[in-house]
């Protein structure tokens, strides 16, 4: 079969298999199951009721907000958008389903699954490790469980797997008008996502940028192409926010701030965070109140409200998973010792990603240490798609080194089969031994603070 084609059909699979099994489980899942999902819900709900986005003081007796006075509705608004527009699709379509809003998250979890596969298989040429690296990522217990309810989470991670589909088209493809349009518009994408996305994409397309500049097209030229293209997508959301909300407010940051002073109903200094019991990022590392071994567990897979725990062999293989991918970025910041030239911009696209996922942990903790305590390692998934890509590469050089041991396409075949078999076996034993039991058992309360 030619190459193309073969890559177009399985890209097919991934976005049609993953689409549709996140929108199943987002029917599945029981409502309040997501954290803070009302306050989510009652975003989309505004645009899909009003046709716009809010504006304050106008609408604001219309918004929801939280005990710390936090409304989502001046967050970046992608999801909400999108959520608001499925929604209004299906009732056109004739189509009806219990939970309408989080079909835009499942979506955007198919898109997720196209993106990164492409990303893995364009910069590493190896189908066989961007089908199972990619199969790995997507079934991973906390990531189905942020594309099946709706959330800013899952948004983030579409955008980033988007920018590292977009670099590495650059660097594989070259530096020209299509590339460039490319990268402009996932970085106008990116900026519609939640924040943090932006900081592990942050290194990465500093990185993109500098590549670009180094390469023989023009500045001026380059430089327009991605402006526009940046322009185009998201220049509208700062137009707007600066017309509506005063020149101070582009990102609505200052607006936020505000609305958690007027809106509060506890006390914002009475708030937990470790700087009041006098920690520091090294106490976190060494594993104080647990933090590691929280992040661990929630990264991998605690659902609901921290509730929900999977079982050991989802905990044992994803931690396997973690510390291969640590090994990797081990080896790939020694790779100056051993690494030829034409591999230079290749290195320093992969630091970039170790930048943005050390710099992604340092803010998460960063949050824990100066706000408020949420030990959930949700947060730096974004960055483990990127990880992920690292670690396809160290696994293609590896099998670049062994070519003779490797070249049997039906030894390959079985191997992968093997592994999609085995994460689909430790992914369905999750869901039927942990999550639906817990989710549809007499004893199941809904207790989260907020409740539908």
């Amino acid at each position: 079969m030619d190459r193309r084609i073969k890559i177009s059909v399985l890209g097919s699979i991934f976005v049609t298999l993953f689409t549709f099994y996140f929108t199943y489980l987002s029917q599945m899942l029981p409502e309040g199951a997501g954290p803070d999902e009302l306050a989510h819900l009652k975003a989309a709900q505004f645009i899909y009721e009003n046709n716009r986005l809010p504006v304050y003081p106008d609408d604001k007796d219309e918004l929801y907000y939280s005990i710390f006075g936090a409304t989502r509705s001046f967050r970046p608004p992608l999801i909400y958008i999108a959520s608001a527009s499925v929604h209004q699709l299906t009732n056109m379509a004739g189509i009806t389903v219990q939970q309408p809003y989080r079909l835009a998250n499942a979506i955007a979890g198919g898109l997720t699954a196209l993106f990164l596969f492409l990303s893995l298989y364009i910069y590493t040429t190896h189908h066989s490790l961007a089908v199972c690296i990619t199969t790995a990522f997507m079934l991973m217990p906390q990531v189905g469980f942020i594309f099946s309810y709706l959330n800013a989470d899952g948004m983030a991670i579409t955008a980033c797997t988007l920018i590292l589909l977009s670099v590495s088209a650059l660097l594989r493809k070259g530096v020209n008008f299509n590339t460039l349009v490319f990268f402009g518009v996932s970085c106008g994408i990116l900026s519609l996502c939640k924040v943090t996305a932006w900081i592990f994409c942050l290194p990465v397309c500093v990185f993109a940028i500098a590549y670009i500049l180094r390469s023989r097209v023009g500045f001026l030229k380059a430089f327009m192409t991605v402006f526009i293209s940046v322009a185009v997508i998201a220049g509208w959301r700062i137009i707007f926010n600066i017309y509506h909300h005063g020149l101070d407010n582009p990102f609505n940051w200052n607006l936020d701030a505000q609305l958690n002073s007027l809106y509060a109903t506890v006390n914002l200094d009475n708030v937990l965070n470790y700087k009041v019991q006098g920690k520091s990022y090294l106490d976190l590392l060494a594993n104080f109140d647990n933090f590691m071994s929280r992040t661990f567990l929630s990264f991998v897979g605690q659902l609901d409200w921290l509730r929900l725990r999977v079982g050991p062999l989802q905990y044992t293989v994803y931690g396997l998973l973690i510390a291969l991918t640590l090994l990797a970025s081990i080896v790939t910041l020694l790779r100056p010792a051993f690494q030829r030239s034409h591999l230079k911009a290749e290195y320093f696209f992969e630091l970039s990603i170790l930048a943005g996922w050390v710099f992604l942990f340092f803010m998460y903790m960063n949050f824990n240490i100066n706000n408020d305590i949420q030990t959930q390692g949700k947060y730096v998934l974004p960055a483990f798609a990127g990880l992920l890509l690292v670690l396809a590469s160290r696994l293609r050089d590896f099998s670049s080194i062994n070519k003779k041991h490797t070249q049997s396409g039906l030894l390959i075949f079985a191997a992968s089969l093997l592994v999609l078999l085995s994460l689909a076996y430790i992914h369905a034993q999750a869901l039927y031994k942990y999550v639906i039991p817990f989710y549809y058992s007499e004893a199941y309360v809904d207790t989260s603070p907020e409740k539908f």
